[in-house]
């Protein structure tokens, strides 16, 4: 990014592309296109981008020591294998995830009927249900420290922040931004320097935090 102009990576057009990943030991990104069930990885200083066809939609990729973790459908897929799943009969799939400092993973589930029902779970060897009652768990990330969540629900339009524990518990919910209707959050990242960056549909806003 030069000034406040995002730049290509490269020509690859995702049907609906989302949740990059710099890898570091090759320089490049790895991201996911949910619509087109792939797996993506682009090399910015080629633009190349090659893809891997996954079995059905992804919500989230993260890197671990053994490879890709990819959350899809209710599982958590590492190198093809699937190494967890959420509890039968729960709505929603996965969509969107991180790790934290600790190294647990993190991942909201989200559906189509806009209802109530869905969370955000931390996956640490078992899935334990953090946050309930999300509509689109759609964007997460932390302060430096790793004491601050910051959660994006999509349908309620809202950026919330929340006390994180080093056991990962979370308390002291609040709002940090409460878009108007038809500005739809999705995900966000905090930069080196603190500042949250959330991502809109169609649009970028930088929130101070």
């Amino acid at each position: 990014m030069t000034g406040s102009r995002p730049e290509a990576l490269g020509t690859f057009r995702a049907a609906l592309g989302e949740g990059p990943v710099w890898r570091t030991e090759n320089g490049t990104v790895l991201w996911i296109d949910i619509r087109g069930a792939a797996l993506l990885e682009t090399d910015p200083r080629k633009g190349r981008t090659g893809v891997v066809a996954l079995t059905e939609a992804p919500g989230a990729v993260a890197l671990t020591k053994a490879g890709a973790l990819l959350a899809m459908g209710q599982a958590l897929v590492l190198d093809g294998r699937e190494i967890a799943r959420l509890p039968s009969g729960l709505p929603g799939r996965f969509n969107d995830g991180k790790p934290d400092l600790a190294g647990r993973f993190w991942i909201g589930t989200a559906n189509a009927l806009g209802r109530a029902e869905c969370a955000l779970w931390c996956f640490d060897g078992r899935f334990v249900q953090a946050l309930a009652g999300i509509t689109m768990s759609n964007g997460l990330g932390w302060s430096s420290d790793g004491r601050c969540l910051y959660h994006v629900d999509t349908g309620t339009l809202s950026l919330d922040a929340l006390d994180c524990a080093p056991d990962g518990t979370l308390s002291n919910r609040r709002s940090l931004l409460r878009l108007p209707a038809g500005q739809l959050p999705a995900g966000l990242t905090v930069d080196a320097e603190g500042r949250v960056w959330l991502a809109l549909w169609g649009r970028v806003l930088v929130c101070c935090a």
